[in-house]
């Protein structure tokens, strides 16, 4: 999973991807169905086009080639157009075509509120909405649509929100995090490296202090 997402964003160090959300395939069947259909349809009329010559082989093969084309941008786009939750933040990935891609993404104390609508009847017997993050003072509101089981998304960003807000700050992370602006992710990860490695002999003189004693 962690492998799926660094090729969409960069993870920050310690943080834990939860939940990977995908638009629900059911608003997407009938753009399927119609290129599945224009995939097959010049399979019944292959002879009558051949018999054509080179215009028939052309238009033949045009629309296969076509059909092929626009179906695997329409799955490209979805499978990669994800609402990412995260133990730290939302991100919202938005893919528009190959080569335009919006993310979005906000930090659980900055959400002001939750809500997911449901409206329709398909989209009620599929159980399939949109969710909606509200944004504290002037950010842009994040929005995804047809998510599956809205409200189970819903209520898993309200339980992170509120653990958010009631955890109490860690003022040894807030030092380090002082520390780290302005340095280059290399020089970050030796810093890391050196601290786990002094962990590691305090932990060792405390094992070597207990036995003695």
């Amino acid at each position: 999973m962690k492998h799926q997402i660094d090729k969409t964003i960069q993870l920050k160090p310690e943080e834990e991807v939860l939940e990977i959300v995908h638009e629900d395939i059911v608003p997407h069947l009938p753009r399927y169905t119609l290129f599945f259909l224009w995939f097959v349809a010049p399979f019944f009329f292959l002879f009558p086009l051949f018999r054509e010559g080179a215009v028939g082989v052309f238009i033949f093969f045009g629309l296969i080639i076509s059909a092929c084309f626009f179906g695997f941008r329409s799955y490209t786009k979805w499978s990669n157009t994800t609402f990412i939750l995260t133990d730290h933040r939302v991100i919202d990935v938005e893919r528009r075509g190959f080569f335009d891609r919006v993310v979005s993404e906000i930090l659980y104390r900055d959400i002001d509120d939750v809500t997911y609508r449901v409206k329709g009847i398909v989209p009620t017997m599929f159980r399939y909405g949109d969710i909606r993050v509200h944004v504290s003072g002037s950010g842009a509101d994040i929005e995804f649509h047809h998510v599956a089981r809205p409200s189970r998304i819903h209520d898993l960003i309200n339980d992170l929100r509120e653990t958010a807000r009631t955890s109490p700050p860690d003022r040894k992370e807030h030092k380090l995090k002082s520390i780290a602006k302005g340095m280059t992710m290399e020089e970050i990860e030796q810093m890391a490296a050196e601290m786990r490695r002094k962990e590691r002999e305090s932990a060792v003189e405390t094992l070597y202090k207990n036995d003695d004693a």
